[in-house]
C-alpha cells in the first residue's frame, strides 16, 4: 500500500521518537526504584496489638474523675493466638485538650515520652493542670518484648469533675411524717441543639430523674448509702441524647431514706463532702 505524507513529516515523526527515547530512562528509573522498593525486607509486625479497653481512674470514659492526677490503665492482646511469652516493655501516653487533637503536638497536655515498663495500670497523669468538668482525650501504644511497637490505641475520653455551686431544695412538707414523695420540676428553654450536656445530680436518699418523661440513666436506687455527715454521693449522666431545641423539662422523684436523723439541716450545718459515686452513665 502506497502512503503519501506532505513534506516535512518525516521530521515531525523524528521528534515523537526522540521525546520517546528521552521519557524511556525516566520510566525505566521510576520502574526500577518501584522494584527495589518491593525487594526492602518489611519491618516485623510487633507481637502486640493496639492496647484497648482503655481506663481512666478504674472507669470506661468517665463523667467526673476527682483527682487532679487520674491513673491510667489498658489491656494487652497479642497479635496471633500462637505467640508465647509475649510481653509489653515500654509504654507512650499521649493526652490531649481535646479528644480529638492530636495531630498537633501545640494540643497535647502531655506526651510521656517512651517509658520503659511492663506497667499497664496504675499509670499517673503528670502533665499541665486539668480544668474541672472539662473532656480530655488519651490514647497509648506498647512495644513487645523485642522492641516492636504497637499500633496507637483508640482514643479514649474523660471528664474532670466539677466544682459544685449548687444549693440544697426540699419539698415544703419534706419534714412531715405522712408526706408524699417529694416530686421536683425545672423546665427550661434551648436555642439550638447542644453539642454536649451533663447532668450532675446528688441528694440524700434515692432518687430518679427523667428528662421529658424519658429516664435518666439505668441504674436504681441511685446515689446510694452512705453516712450522710461525711459524704454525700453524686452521679453523673451524659444526656446530650435527651435534650433538644426548644423547651424541655427536667423531672426528679426523691425517695426518703428512712427519716433517718442525719436528714435536713445538721447535714448542711456539717458541709458533707460530695463525692463522684465512680459511675459515668452515656
Amino acid at each position: 500500500m502506497l502512503v503519501i505524507m506532505p513534506a516535512g513529516s518525516t521530521a515531525r515523526l523524528s521528534g515523537i521518537r526522540a521525546r520517546r527515547l528521552r521519557a524511556l530512562p525516566v520510566a525505566l528509573a521510576a520502574y526500577w526504584a518501584t522494584a527495589w522498593a518491593a525487594a526492602q525486607p518489611r519491618p516485623p509486625a510487633p507481637d502486640l496489638l493496639a492496647p484497648s479497653a482503655l481506663r481512666c481512674d478504674g472507669q470506661s470514659t468517665p463523667l467526673a474523675v476527682a483527682d487532679p492526677q487520674p491513673q491510667f490503665s489498658w489491656s494487652l492482646t497479642a497479635s496471633s493466638p500462637a505467640l508465647h511469652g509475649v510481653g509489653q516493655t515500654a509504654w507512650q501516653i499521649e493526652v490531649a485538650d481535646a479528644p480529638r487533637r492530636f495531630a498537633s503536638a501545640q494540643d497535647l497536655l502531655w506526651n510521656s515520652g517512651i517509658v520503659r515498663s511492663s506497667a499497664t495500670s496504675e499509670i499517673q497523669y503528670k502533665g499541665s493542670a486539668l480544668a474541672p468538668q472539662h473532656e480530655y482525650g488519651w490514647r497509648v501504644r506498647v512495644w513487645d518484648e523485642h522492641g516492636h511497637a504497637s499500633p496507637w490505641s483508640a482514643v479514649a475520653r474523660w471528664t474532670q469533675a466539677p466544682i459544685w455551686h449548687a444549693h440544697w431544695i426540699e419539698s415544703p412538707d419534706a419534714a412531715a411524717p405522712d408526706a408524699p414523695l417529694p416530686l421536683f420540676r425545672k423546665s427550661f428553654h434551648l436555642q439550638r441543639t447542644v453539642a454536649r450536656a451533663v447532668l450532675y445530680a446528688s441528694g440524700l436518699g434515692q432518687d430518679e430523674l427523667r428528662i421529658d418523661g424519658r429516664k435518666v440513666g439505668d441504674d436504681l436506687l441511685t446515689p446510694g448509702w452512705s453516712d450522710y455527715r461525711k459524704t454525700i454521693f453524686y452521679d453523673s449522666y451524659d444526656v446530650t441524647g435527651l435534650l433538644r431545641p426548644g423547651e424541655n423539662v427536667l423531672g426528679v422523684m426523691r425517695l426518703h431514706h428512712a427519716r433517718s436523723p442525719l436528714m435536713g439541716s445538721s447535714v448542711k450545718s456539717r458541709g458533707s463532702n460530695l463525692r463522684s459515686n465512680r459511675r459515668g452513665f452515656s
